[in-house]
């Protein structure tokens, strides 16, 4: 009978609902990030970023790969 149709439309609402869930969740963190982008104080970030570069040392030349 109808049994599968009644099965695959309970499966059709669990992805949907599942599916929907999984995008409320991104959007929600992607708008805090985007907030928290814009609260930060510009100074602070440039002082990281310098310190970061600064810390790092510069890789050793690699040497030339011979075409034997």
């Amino acid at each position: 009978g109808g049994g599968g149709a009644a099965v695959s439309e309970a499966m059709r609402a669990a992805l949907s609902a599942g599916t929907r869930n999984v995008f409320v969740v991104a959007a929600a963190a992607a708008a805090l990030g985007l907030a928290v982008t814009f609260l930060a104080p510009r100074g602070r970030i440039g002082d990281l970023e310098s310190r970061r570069a600064a810390s790092e040392e510069p890789a050793a030349p690699q040497p030339a790969a011979s075409g034997e």
